[in-house]
């Protein structure tokens, strides 16, 4: 009966409610985002890529070259449908007021204690508007804003890397560079923005949203072997041009032609494809060749969304 009870609350939508506490203070945690299976299945995905800490402290010449983040498209499928989970899409939406919306970036994370990482330290307050993220001063409604998300894959305690956060209230007249042009803020300069921030503390499964001007910071995992498992998303609107997008193919952007990326566009729904900037049904870029092109690239993809608005469109 406590499971029953537990997963009743599991896979929670993300509310009105939610959606107020964001745009007040600048960020809100939607406990138990994630259903029991969602949260299972991508835990046993993250023990794919990262290792624990009393495994890495029993072998650590095996991880001597650990990569502590993966990024999209994963050799895991079910990262990459949490990437374009439908209750975000819904929820992405309503906030920026659209449907056409991108995938910015979708990171996997593994931090871990200072037995493991002697390096593992704490950030300082700032804010992530600048760099890859965005060209421009961030702008925080509609179709302008950024939303940032972390999903936990496990717990977040006091001593597990909780991630601070101070809310709007505390910050509405502060200017987000500082007059040095930094987006960081040293506690010994800005002590009373310290005495405001809140550590997020939560259960796996939980996703933290909160904006692009909010300020926050990451902390140490305290616990000597202690590991925290994060997924760090970001979404736009595809009007927002200047905010950061994932480019085909560039850098050390995924190619499109990659076995990860081409399993989720053939088993993803039409609405997935669109957070990548593939065209939506309807779109003008459909035409009968482009259909068959399509098709043949992408052998194992449902073409019929496609096909029955072209059809539409022909009759």
């Amino acid at each position: 009966m406590i499971v029953a009870r537990m997963r009743a609350r599991r896979g929670m939508r993300i509310s009105e409610q939610h959606i107020d506490h964001l745009n007040e203070k600048g960020y809100v945690l939607v406990d138990d985002f994630l259903t029991l299976s969602e949260l299972a299945e991508c835990q046993a995905a993250t023990a794919r890529y990262f290792p624990s800490g009393l495994e890495i402290l029993a072998t650590p010449q095996r991880y001597a070259h650990l990569e502590k983040v993966a990024s999209f498209p994963f050799a895991c499928q079910v990262l990459n449908e949490v990437s374009t989970h439908p209750r975000l899409i819904d929820f992405l939406e309503r906030v920026h007021g659209t449907t056409e919306l991108r995938l910015g970036e979708s990171a996997l994370q593994a931090k871990y204690g200072p037995a493991v990482d002697a390096g593992a330290h704490d950030q300082f307050l700032h804010v992530d508007t600048w760099g890859k993220k965005s060209l421009l001063y961030p702008r925080d409604d509609g179709p302008f804003r950024q939303t940032f998300m972390i999903i936990y894959y496990s717990d977040v305690t006091a001593d597990l890397g909780p991630t601070c956060v101070v809310s709007k209230e505390h910050t509405r007249d502060l200017a987000l560079l500082t007059a040095d042009r930094h987006t960081f803020r040293r506690p010994e300069d800005y002590p009373q923005l310290y005495q405001h921030e809140q550590p997020i503390l939560a259960r796996a499964g939980s996703v933290l949203i909160f904006s692009a001007a909010t300020l926050h910071r990451g902390t140490a995992v305290t616990t000597p072997a202690g590991v925290r498992y994060a997924h760090f998303i970001t979404y736009h609107a595809a009007a927002a041009t200047w905010l950061q997008s994932l480019a085909w193919p560039s850098g050390d952007r995924p190619h499109p032609d990659s076995a990860a990326l081409q399993r989720f566009l053939e088993t993803g729904t039409a609405r997935q494809r669109e957070m990548l900037g593939f065209p939506a049904p309807g779109h003008p870029y459909w035409n009968a060749a482009t259909l068959q092109g399509v098709s043949e690239r992408y052998p194992g993809m449902d073409m019929t969304p496609y096909a029955e608005h072209l059809e539409r469109r022909a009759g």
